[in-house]
């Protein structure tokens, strides 16, 4: 790089980079990026290919990544750069994981930031959501659970430790456990027992599955103002109560429950209507009502 935009700060410059990969950005970011265009800055790769910076209104990894290159070129012993174009080059928006790209190298950007600054958690993390879509499931937990080592409150990291161990590994006790130490730093989040009760339920583990999601309504309760309403997101953990008492043979409470699933849908969550009337026929089948 021959030179950056004259007049603006190494920081300046990767904080204008992060906001085209987060998309809408921050906002003083994007009003300064604004005034860039009025005064007519170019990025220069050199004298006679000039780059002029655009106006975006979302993601825009290809300015994204050129500005990262021209960063690491300025400055290769800064890790935050090798890993601003490890995301750019996942071709998605800096929230979400990817699903297109190389991952070696994505995985080989991540592991240079790394190499820099050994003890940075989302380093590890996105660099195990490269392994795991190489299916390479021992390096991906390795990183996962280095990240969870770095920031025990980081938790995309356990939710995708447990997908791995629940989908790709078949790994109900290990899928189970990160779970649970989640709900250990996160006691009261309501969703967290959902997610172990879908578990025991993909295991048909179903009075762990019962338990849990009756715990995940309670709490979530606890934090609506309406203590005794049903709502929208408690559906379908009422729901699958129902299923799990269906098959563990007490069609009474799963019918109770299905009905009361019927009344809150209606409300709250309308896409469990239709499966809910077919389990409700179902065992309107086998309960003689008085």
């Amino acid at each position: 790089m021959d030179k950056l935009i004259s007049g603006l700060s190494e920081k300046r410059l990767f904080n204008i980079a992060f906001s085209l990969i987060v998309g809408e950005g921050n906002w003083m970011e994007r009003d300064y990026y604004n005034i860039l265009l009025e005064d007519k800055l170019y990025i220069r790769v050199s004298d006679d290919n000039p780059i002029k910076l655009q106006n975006h209104d979302n993601y825009n990894g290809e300015k994204a990544e050129f500005l990262f290159r021209a960063l690491i070129e300025h400055n290769p012993n800064y890790p935050f750069y090798w890993f601003g174009l490890a995301i750019c080059r996942g071709h998605i928006p800096y929230y979400d994981a990817w699903y297109i790209g190389d991952q070696d190298e994505i995985i080989e950007l991540l592991s240079k930031a790394i190499q820099l600054l050994d003890d940075h958690p989302t380093f590890y993390y996105y660099r195990a959501i490269a392994f795991r879509h190489k299916e390479e499931y021992e390096n991906s937990i390795e990183d996962y659970e280095k990240t969870i080592f770095l920031d025990d409150k980081y938790v995309d990291a356990y939710i995708d430790l447990a997908w791995i161990y629940r989908f790709s590994k078949n790994d109900y006790k290990n899928a189970i456990e990160v779970i649970s130490r989640l709900i250990e730093i996160f006691p009261n989040e309501h969703k967290y027992f959902s997610k172990r009760a879908d578990i025991s339920l993909e295991f048909r583990k179903y009075s762990n599955a019962i338990q849990d999601y009756s715990t995940a309504i309670t709490k979530s309760r606890a934090a609506q103002y309406d203590m005794n309403s049903i709502e929208g997101n408690e559906c379908g953990n009422l729901f699958n109560i129902a299923v799990c008492k269906e098959k563990i043979g007490d069609f009474s409470g799963a019918l109770s429950d299905v009905e009361s699933v019927l009344w809150a849908c209606e409300y709250y969550s309308p896409q469990f209507i239709d499966s809910a009337r077919s389990l409700k026929d179902k065992l309107s089948k086998v309960v003689i009502t008085p």
